[in-house]
This record gives C-alpha cells, structure tokens and sequence, in this order.
C-alpha cells in the first residue's frame, strides 16, 4: 500500500472513535461532541499510536478537537447546576461522564489532550532539527530513530501540514474593511443549528476579580429554549441512542427559540437579506443585459459564461466553504470549537484570548495571597488551560522560523493593528495584568468561563487564609519571555528595535519583582528551547536600553562589535561612574519613596545581571582589578542612597525646594537598615573559588 493511502486509512481510524465526524462531509447540521467516554477511547488510541512507530497522524478536525479540549478547564466540561445560567447537562449525559471522574489512574482530558499536543511538537521539532543539522541544541526527547523509514517521514510531513492547518486556524484572518460586512454570529451558533443557548448570570453579589464586561458587542439572550433537540445532537451514545432519544422530553415540541439581536442595532439576518437582494440584483442586470442591443465586433465572439477557470474557482470557493463549515459545525460539550470562538470579524481574535489568559494568571495570584487552597480554584485552571495551549502555539511558531516560514505570525501580527504601533500593541498584550489596569477589560471567548468564575465554590465559602510565593503571574513570565522572544527573532530580520524600546518602556511601568521576574527566566531559556544565542542578545540587549532609561545616560552597554574583555571593562567602568547613581538621588521629581526604590533597585539589579553575563571564568583567574572596582561601586551605592534619604529628611535645615516628599527620622532610620545585594555579594555567589584565592 501506498504511504499516503496507508496514513490516510489511519487517519480516518482515528476519526471512527468520533463517528459523528463523517456527517461534517454532508450536512452542516451541529455534531455535538459531549461523551467522555468517547473522548477517553479517541485520546488512549492516540497516545497509544505515538509510542512506537509514528503512522497515525491525526486529522485537522481532531486536532481542532485537541486544542479545544486542552484550552477547556475540566470543570467547564459540563454543568451540574443551572444556576450558572448555562443549559444544563442531562442527567442521563452526567451518569455516562460521572464514571471518569471516579478514575484515578487518568489525567483529565485538558492534561491528555495537552500532552499529545506536546507530543506532536517534540515529533516535528525532531524532525526538523536532523534535516536542519543544528549543533549545541539540547536533545529532543522522545526524537525518532536517526534513519526514519519512508512511512515515518512521509508521516512526519503530513503531520507538519495538518499541525500548520490547525494553528492557522486559529488566527484567521480578518476581512478587509472595505467588504460587506455580515453580522456577528452568535457565541454558540445560529438559532436554526442549536436550541440550547448559553447565558450570562448578572449576580450582584459575585467575588470574583473579573471585572464585568459584555461577552462580545452583541446581546445575550435572557431565556433557555426546549432541550427537545439535544438527544438528537448529542454523540458517542452508542446502542442506547434509541433510549435516549425515547425520553419523554424529547416528545415534546421544541418551543421558539430566541431571537439573537446584532451588535449596535444590526440586523441579526442580514447577510441572508443581503444576499437574497444580491442575488436579485444580479438577475435584475442579467435580463437588462439580455434585452441590451449587442455590440459588433470584428472577432469571433466569447464566451462569458460557464469556462474552466469559473468552473475552478467555484470548487475551490466550495471547499473553502465546506472546510469552514465543518469547523462551525463542531460541538465540544456544547460550545463551539477554539478555531471557531476565535473570530476577528465578530471582535474575538488571538491576541484577546491572550489578554484573557493573562488577566485570569493576575486575578489568580491576587488569590494566591490569601486564598487557601487557591491552585484549584477556577480562575486558575483556566488560565494553565489556556497557557498550555499559547505555548505550543508560540513553540511552533519558532519551529516555522527555523524552516523560514514567517506566514503565521505575518498574520498574527496584522491582527494587531498598523505597522506603525503594532509593537507597541503587542508589548501591550504580552504585558497584561501584572497589577496593572488597561484601557479595556478583557473577556473570555466562552460563556461559562464567566459563569464559573462567578460561582467558585473555594472564591465564595473559604475561610482559611495562606500565601504562595510563586504566583501565576510568576509562571506566566515563562510564556511572556517566550513571545517576547518569538517577536525578537521577527523584528530582527528588519534590523529594527522597536520591540526592545517599547517592551522597556512598559517593563518600567511595572512593579520591580515583575521586571526581575522576566529577567530571571533567562536560567529556563534552554528548557523552554530557547537557545542562549538568542535569550543573552535579547536580553542584553532589552537591558541596555533600560539602564539607559533609568540612568538619563547614553551608556551603550551592548555593543555586539567588543569582545568579552572589551565589554567588561565598559561595564565596570558604568557602575564606577558616581554620575550614574547621583543621577537617580538628586531626581527630585519623584513622587514618593516607593518610585526611588524601584528606580534604584531596578538600575542595580541590571548592572548585576549585565555584568554577571560578561564575566566568564577565564577573566576571574586573576581577580584583584575587578574586587577592587566592585568594591568601588558598592561604596558609591551605599553613599548615594544615604544622601537621597538625608536630602529628604523633614528636620533638615537646608531642603530643596522642588521636593515632591519628606521622611521623618523614624523612616530614614528604618530605609537605612533595608539590605541590598552588593555588587561583591553577586561576584562572590558566582565565583566562590575566585574569591578565595585573596583576601578582600
């Protein structure tokens, strides 16, 4: 058998465990998928065909099913109660998931579908690195055998082709202004494909650290219709889907289903109406144009209609069409697929998803403050749902750098906006939350996300207080950093720092530890396939420009044309420079004492990463020259900041008048007793043998 034909045949094996998928060639009626039964039978043959030999590669519509299921918290999988206001699961559906639950041996299927998702990455990362030949790269976990069979890469290229779909999928791209605009399609679907639409609930007396915004720009209906029509679209029953469609409710007439308003007073049917009156429209200036008194011309006459380039392009706009269907046609527990929530035209795109992501990793560590127990509330399995889901997005983004293909993030990125700010902007996205407010509230594609964050059961009742040191917004500089990264490598082929400049302005809007926090991912930089070749200029680089910021100097610390020695020496001589500290105490411009000490420990800290990155142990054998303008620099730190508090002090016979603050004696004796790292104290963590060789 032919490879092709032999993985197709494997594919379509794969699509068996979701029969329901073989009626998305025919009809554009709604296959809801809603059994985890099936889901468990799809995900344990899938995990089973990645162990040995790779010839099962899944299709695009399974691998939209995959990154729905690992972007979806478990608990959002179905609903036990309808005062979340989203339609409830039936009863029978919950007897056939319940079972899944009481297993012990699984993961749930956001972990598993994720952990396929990952396996798939590794496969074609893998693969291109032995046809690429990178040396120094870590080894690939779980990489084929170094002589794949012809099966095995004919395997590997589907599987590139089918992964690509299924991201694309997920930025699509947005229509142009100037075309007919259509209206924004419901959340779920259209009224004529589903009878059961999901609700917001408007408790006043929610907890939740979400702000209230409308889902999307149009209105939500406030009335659930008949469940008559979910027996009928409901999957994976097996033999007792004659049962479940003889219950009773299921005799009933499916009452009216609610009207679904457009956004801003649109009509909800007006692409139909638009092209009913298109369509009459053409046919209005066919018969003026077959009562038209014809042209002579010299030539034999033309055909106009009917030729085999038209013929192409309406099979080509067909397919387009079915493939588009098919995914607005899927149903995971009751919402639509990723690829589908996710729509520019209806004002839903990438980049608001990942707002959304980072909004939920703040409110989630503010919890993480106080709240007990608070790595289960909801808030934050959404956001590790949705961050597993960015990072193998972004991970293969960087893989498609590396076979030059920049398509996807093109496209990504004219989501953004102009060319002119599209940086700005995306610093601005990458950036979200942290503490800091933003000029809209992000919302979440699906419902009852909302839903669940208002009804946290460990929000609401918890009673018990605790304190996590690492917080999601520690974890999500890890996805941050990579984006960062992701958008580096972009910018770079233009020979453009537009990223770096605004990333830096916004890192020093934000509170200290969130800026030492994206600089200390740099130690992860190879577990996150980051090469060091890439994270230390990026980095160096992005710190340059801060100091620089932070200082009002032109120090021009990165210098990719100095050696190592060469930039060492233009380090040490910057933090022996008193300008560059007396610079930061005599800014009397700051507000208050806080904007000092993140100003100050901000600039120290980057002098003692910068120069931590320069020195290397060849230049430590003989350290006496170093210690002595370490030991220089520590001196001018302690003084200058001792004569910032002294100039502001309350008491003082002499104050300057453009003093924005004073300190009473209590606070600067309190100020003076704070311990800060020393210049000698990071020389000597990095260097203990060094040390030891002298007396300091």
């Amino acid at each position: 058998m032919h490879p092709t034909a032999l993985l197709e045949a494997q594919s379509a094996l794969g699509d068996s465990f979701l029969a329901e998928l073989e009626q998305l060639r025919g009809t554009t009626s709604v296959i809801n998928f809603n059994n985890t039964k099936q889901f468990d039978a799809l995900l344990s043959y899938l995990e089973a065909s990645v162990l040995g030999t790779f010839t099962s590669v899944p299709s695009v519509n399974v691998l939209h099913i995959l990154f729905t299921l690992a972007a979806r918290c478990p608990n959002a999988n179905w609903t036990h109660s309808p005062s979340s206001m989203v339609p409830e699961t039936s009863d029978y559906m919950k007897s056939v998931n319940r079972d899944y639950d009481a297993v012990l041996a699984k993961s749930s299927l956001q972990a598993r579908s994720h952990a396929l998702l990952e396996r798939y990455l590794i496969l074609l990362q893998s693969d291109v690195h032995s046809q690429s030949d990178i040396s120094g790269g870590m080894p690939q976990k779980g990489s084929m055998r170094s002589h794949p069979s012809r099966i095995e890469r004919e395997a590997l290229r589907l599987l590139h082709i089918r992964f690509e779909k299924a991201i694309a999928a997920l930025v699509p791209m947005k229509k142009d202004f100037f075309t007919r605009r259509r209206s924004p399609s419901p959340l779920l679907s259209t009224p004529e494909q589903m009878a059961v639409v999901e609700v917001i609930s408007d408790s006043e007396g929610s907890d939740s650290l979400i702000d209230e915004e409308p889902i999307r720009s149009f209105s939500v209906p406030v009335a659930v219709t008949s469940l008559s029509d979910l027996g009928r679209k409901t999957s994976g029953l097996g033999e007792t889907t004659a049962l479940f469609e003889s219950m009773p409710h299921l005799s009933a007439h499916a009452t009216p289903e609610p009207e679904i308003h457009g956004a801003k007073g649109v009509n909800p049917n007006f692409e139909e109406a638009t092209d009913t009156e298109a369509k009459a429209n053409r046919k209005s200036k066919m018969k003026d144009r077959s009562h038209a008194p014809e042209k002579k011309t010299d030539g034999p006459k033309r055909r106009v209609y009917g030729t085999q380039k038209e013929k192409r392009s309406k099979n080509s706009k067909k397919l387009k069409s079915d493939s588009l269907s098919a995914v607005s046609c899927l149903r995971v527990f009751d919402d639509v697929v990723l690829a589908k929530a996710i729509d520019p035209n209806d004002g839903y795109d990438f980049w608001a998803l990942l707002r959304w992501a980072f909004t939920c990793a703040d409110a989630s560590s503010q919890y993480q403050k106080f709240l007990f127990n608070s790595a289960n509330t909801h808030v934050h399995c959404i956001y590790r749902s949705y961050e597993s889901v960015f990072d193998i997005v972004f991970r293969f983004l960087s893989l498609q750098f590396q076979c030059q293909n920049f398509s996807l993030l093109d496209r990504a990125l004219r989501l953004i906006g102009p060319p002119r700010t599209v940086y700005e902007r995306a610093v601005e996205y990458i950036l979200t939350g942290l503490g800091q407010a933003t000029s809209s509230t992000p919302y979440p594609c699906y419902v009852r996300e909302r839903s669940l964050l208002k009804h946290d059961p460990l929000v609401q009742n918890s009673q018990c207080k605790t304190f996590l040191e690492y917080t999601d917004n520690q974890h999500s500089m890890r996805l941050r950093f990579r984006i960062a990264v992701t958008l580096y490598l972009y910018e770079k082929r233009a020979g453009s720092i537009e990223l770096l400049i605004a990333l830096a302005e916004k890192l020093l809007t934000l509170d200290f530890c969130h800026l030492k926090s994206f600089f200390d991912t740099y130690p992860l930089s190879e577990t996150l396939g980051i090469t060091c070749s890439v994270a230390t200029p990026f980095l160096n680089h992005l710190g340059s420009i801060l100091l620089d910021k932070l200082t009002g100097l032109q120090l021009n610390l990165y210098d990719t044309t100095k050696d190592d020695y060469a930039r060492l020496q233009q380090i040490l001589s910057a933090i022996t420079s008193e300008k560059v500290y007396s610079n930061i105490s005599n800014d009397y411009s700051l507000p208050s004492f806080d904007h000092f000490w993140k100003k100050w420990q901000s600039t120290i800290f980057l002098f003692q990463w910068l120069l931590l990155q320069t020195l290397s142990y060849e230049q430590v054998e003989y350290p006496i020259s170093i210690v002595n303008s370490l030991e220089k620099a520590d001196g001018h730190i302690k003084h200058f900041y001792h004569d910032f508090l002294d100039s502001h002090w309350d008491d003082a016979d002499v104050q300057a008048e453009d003093l924005n603050f004073t300190l009473s004696s209590s606070e600067i004796t309190q100020y003076k007793q704070r311990e800060m790292i020393s210049y000698m104290d990071v020389f000597k963590h990095r260097f203990p043998n060094a040390v030891s060789t002298f007396t300091v």
